[in-house]
């Protein structure tokens, strides 16, 4: 390893430490923060209450990872859960049984995955360019099946979605 490299090799481990520290010194920081702003931060409630509403976007970021360690990017992610959630809750609404709406809607989102996965793949579209064609796709769906209409679902469906563990 030549010297310019070494040195190189050097600042890139001290600013990943730096980067490091700094993310765990700011959580630190608002947690303390909020600790005297308000009593209630430190409670149980309060982390079950931030732990239900990040759900969904800690699932979609980890599978997001995956994708952007390969170098990509997928913008389409949340118009892609808007629609696969409105066709659970159009198929319900309709009568569907349950276990078969969840079924179908696996499988539609596996669809929008594999669709984007061809673009990218075989056709060579950069990632960017194939799910921002792929978001305004489902975006247009969506907006169309819930054009001014409600949805209306049984309360067995709500009281599985709004259960909680623990």
């Amino acid at each position: 390893m030549n010297r310019a490299s070494a040195i190189t090799s050097k600042r890139d481990r001290k600013n990943g430490f730096t980067q490091r520290i700094t993310i765990v010194v700011s959580l630190a920081v608002m947690i303390v923060f909020f600790s005297f702003a308000s009593p209630y931060f430190l409670q149980v409630d309060n982390f079950m209450t931030i732990a239900l509403q990040t759900a969904i976007t800690a699932i979609t970021s980890y599978g997001l990872t995956f994708v952007i360690i390969s170098g990509a990017n997928d913008i389409s992610i949340g118009s892609s859960i808007a629609l696969t959630g409105v066709t659970l809750a159009l198929m319900i609404s309709g009568g569907w049984p349950v276990w078969l709406s969840i079924i179908l809607t696996l499988l539609v989102g596996a669809f929008i995955g594999i669709l984007n996965g061809l673009m990218v793949a075989k056709m060579k579209l950069p990632p960017f360019i194939a799910t921002l064609g792929m978001m305004k796709i489902c975006r247009s769906v969506t907006q169309q099946c819930m054009q001014k209409v409600g949805v209306k679902v049984p309360a067995g469906f709500l009281a599985i979605a709004n259960t909680k563990i623990g």
